[in-house]
């Protein structure tokens, strides 16, 4: 019986415990569910690790990219150390400063014994002796020979040391079968395409064997950036008007570089123009090819045979595209044999290439 002098009592005894124990049971249930929760989340990640969200995403919406595109893992650590940063004193702020205004901009190296390129239209010839480069291991290094390609604005310098990785380049036909590309612009990378249109403003009449770019990055770019494959492969680099200056120009080059430490064009010395057809007494011929208009320095070995008024149709076997003729001639054996078409009648003749000059 319960004392009348004392306040009725909460629970009994059996009730206290009781609810001891389920609190302990609730607690129990709750963090068996979290762990269940835990390893749900780490067996789904185990087992489809490409669903998983990943800080080398990027939402991109152009074109042909939709939805998020995926950086390559290595991709980043890779050009790392294949680049130097290039950087001019005269910029700096204070001695041993080095801001933002005194980065030139980047270089991708060609040969283990520091042989590198980068775009640089502007170029002065001298001033390299006020830049400094920054390799992948922060050690500062220093410019020697440089050369300077003024048909395309490569910038090719020779940085002091050895020891260095190289950075494999595209071949000629990579850029028009990458859909996706990546572009590096300082320590940004970034998912692009590549549109291919009726190219960039050239003169009207032109050189045959003088590149005419037609790759354009679908979105805004600065000078210089680099343009790389899924695979990381140098697709070239980008001029002030958003077009690719491609990688192939550079492989063109590379033996002489490496070899003379120069760089020169082998051609065709051909001027005119685009066409798409002619007219052959009261018919309209469809032949779509490069006009020679003018003959410059002809030389009786060089171009034999051929003669202002032809249409070039074909070169080295390959058919005459206003995106690949300088491409076709320049990576075309010293002697290779050309198709023209004369007075409406096909001609097929051999052709010795010359050193051509801008």
């Amino acid at each position: 019986m319960h004392p009348p002098h004392l306040p009725p009592p909460a629970c009994t005894v059996r009730t206290h415990y009781t609810l001891q124990s389920l609190w302990k049971l609730i607690g129990l249930v709750c963090i068996s569910l979290l762990a269940g929760i835990a390893g749900a989340l780490m067996v789904a990640a185990w087992i489809a690790p490409a669903g998983a969200p990943s800080p080398w995403l990027y939402a991109v919406e152009r074109g042909a990219l939709r939805g998020r595109e995926q950086l390559p893992e290595l991709l980043p650590s890779q050009t790392k150390q294949r680049r130097v940063s290039v950087y001019d004193t005269r910029r700096m702020p204070f001695p041993s400063v080095i801001s933002e205004e005194s980065i030139v901009g980047y270089s991708i190296l060609l040969s283990s014994d520091g042989w590198s390129v980068m775009l640089n239209p502007t170029y002065k010839k001298g001033e390299e002796q006020y830049w400094r480069g920054k390799d992948s291991q922060g050690a500062v290094v220093l410019p020697g020979k440089t050369v300077f390609d003024g048909v395309s604005g490569f910038l090719y310098i020779k940085w002091s040391g050895d020891g260095y990785r190289i950075a494999p380049l595209a071949d000629a036909e990579t850029a028009y079968a990458d859909e996706t590309v990546w572009t590096l612009d300082g320590d940004a990378w970034r998912a692009a395409s590549l549109d291919e249109g009726d190219g960039e403003d050239a003169p009207a009449v032109a050189f045959a064997w003088k590149p005419q770019y037609m790759l354009h990055l679908s979105s805004p770019s600065n000078v210089g950036i680099m343009v790389f494959t899924n695979d990381g492969y140098l697709l070239g680099m980008v001029k002030e008007n958003g077009f690719l200056v491609p990688s192939w120009i550079i492989s063109h080059h590379l033996a002489a570089i490496l070899g003379k430490g120069e760089i020169e064009y082998a051609g065709v010395p051909w001027q005119g123009f685009f066409v798409v057809g002619y007219e052959d007494e009261s018919r309209v011929e469809e032949s779509r090819g490069f006009y020679i208009q003018k003959i410059l320095n002809q030389k009786k070995t060089s171009t034999e045979g051929v003669k202002t008024g032809d249409i070039l149709v074909e070169v080295d076997g390959k058919s005459v595209e206003r995106r690949t003729l300088a491409r076709d001639i320049l990576l075309a054996p010293n002697e290779f044999s050309a198709v023209v078409v004369r007075g409406g009648e096909r001609l097929e003749l051999v052709v010795q290439k010359e050193v051509v000059s801008p």
